[in-house]
C-alpha cells in the first residue's frame, strides 16, 4: 500500500517541495498549498486559493525558484512577479487554520509550523480587504489570517 505521507517524504526529499491540490467534491480546485518549505525552519509554506491547478503550480514554481535562490517572503509585504501582471500580498495563517491542511499538519508532525497564504488581486488591483474589490475576488480568497 502507498502511503501518501511517505511519498510526500520521498517528492521532498528529491524535489525540496510538494505541492497539494485540494479540490471540492466536483472536483473544482479549492486552494493549493506547500508542504516541506517550511522543513528545518527554512521557509514558511504557502497557501493561495481560488486559482486553478495550472494557474497555482505556476505561482509557486516562481516562488520555489525565488526562496530557492534565497528570497524569503514575509507577512504583510506585496510581491510582483509571482502572478503574471499583479502582485500578490502575503498575511499569516493563524495556527489553528493550518489544522485543515491534513497531509502538511502530518508531514510535521503537528500544526506549529510557519504559513503564508498568498492573496491576488482584481484587474484594478484591489485584494480582498480592499473598498470596492470585485465580490468574486473577495468571495475566493478566505482569509485564514491571524485575527480572523
Amino acid at each position: 500500500m502507498n502511503d501518501p505521507i511517505e511519498t510526500i517524504r520521498r517528492h521532498v526529499e528529491a524535489e525540496g517541495c510538494h505541492v497539494e491540490i485540494l479540490a471540492d467534491d466536483s472536483g473544482e480546485v479549492v486552494c493549493a498549498h506547500t508542504i516541506g518549505l517550511a522543513r528545518d525552519g527554512r521557509h514558511p509554506e504557502l497557501v493561495v486559493f481560488g486559482l486553478d491547478a495550472e494557474q497555482s503550480l505556476a505561482l509557486f514554481d516562481a516562488a520555489i525558484e525565488e526562496i530557492e535562490g534565497g528570497r524569503v517572503f514575509a507577512a504583510g509585504q506585496q510581491y510582483e512577479g509571482l502572478v503574471q501582471h499583479y502582485p500578490v500580498a502575503l498575511r499569516e495563517v493563524a495556527q489553528p487554520n493550518r489544522a485543515i491542511f491534513e497531509r502538511a499538519v502530518a508531514f510535521h508532525g503537528s500544526a506549529d509550523f510557519p504559513m503564508l497564504q498568498v492573496f491576488w488581486p482584481d484587474k484594478q488591483g484591489r485584494f480582498p480587504w480592499d473598498p470596492g474589490v470585485h465580490e468574486a475576488v473577495r468571495a475566493d480568497q478566505p482569509s485564514l489570517e491571524v485575527g480572523r
